[in-house]
Formats: C-alpha cells, sequence, structure tokens
C-alpha cells in the first residue's frame, strides 16, 4: 500500500463520490459493523476513509482566492 499520499490524491478520492454517496457509504458500513467476522476489515476502511477526510478539504465552502485579491461589496445600484 502507497503510504505516501498527496494532498491532491486524497482531495481526488474524496471528490469521486458526492456529500450524500457518501452519507450511504458510511451508513452501509455502520449497519455492516454487526457482523464480527469483519469487524478488522471494517476497521481498515473506516482508517483509511478517516485519512481521506483528514487529509482533504470539503469543496462545498471552501473559496479561494488569489493572493492579494480584495473582495467588495457591489450592489445593483453600482452595477446598473
Amino acid at each position: 500500500m502507497n503510504t505516501t499520499n498527496t494532498k491532491t490524491e486524497y482531495q481526488t478520492i474524496r471528490n469521486f463520490f458526492t456529500d450524500s454517496q457518501w452519507d450511504v457509504i458510511d451508513m452501509a458500513l455502520n449497519e455492516f459493523q454487526d457482523h464480527d467476522d469483519y469487524q478488522e476489515v471494517l476497521d481498515t476502511i473506516g482508517d483509511k476513509l478517516q485519512t481521506v477526510f483528514d487529509n482533504s478539504v470539503d469543496q462545498t465552502v471552501v473559496i479561494t482566492l488569489p493572493e492579494g485579491t480584495n473582495l467588495k461589496r457591489v450592489t445593483t445600484k453600482e452595477v446598473n
């Protein structure tokens, strides 16, 4: 297993599914944890998924602006 993944690689994995799809994956894993025979595998999957989320960002709330960008509120009066 490659243990030197970059932030970009983790972000690619996170972006592969929507937030709703990740929620379903999480719910499915929680349902499956009652099967004692698979606890070790579930733990390793959980650890890997946690690593993905710890090393990536939620794209729905992040806005990246170029350095030195100044934001100014523009009203409709100024636009017309």
